[in-house]
């Protein structure tokens, strides 16, 4: 089976949920910075989970026909 960026969405996630919880900790930025930083890494990670559910329906329907 061939590799692709596309093993590493997992990482990505990881990464994300990190730098959100980095941000949702830090004591220096204001709530709005926070609220706006938040927001911005939510919209990154519902794109990665969308991307994961695509790619699960495409291996669903691989398998199936194989």
């Amino acid at each position: 089976r061939a590799s692709s960026d596309l093993q590493l969405v997992p990482i990505r996630q990881l990464a994300l949920f990190k730098q959100m919880q980095g941000v949702k900790d830090n004591k220096g930025l204001k709530d709005e910075e926070k609220t706006s930083k938040v927001s911005e890494i939510q919209a990154q990670l519902d794109d990665l989970d969308r991307l994961t559910a695509a790619l699960g329906a495409m291996t669903s329907v691989n398998k199936a026909v194989q």
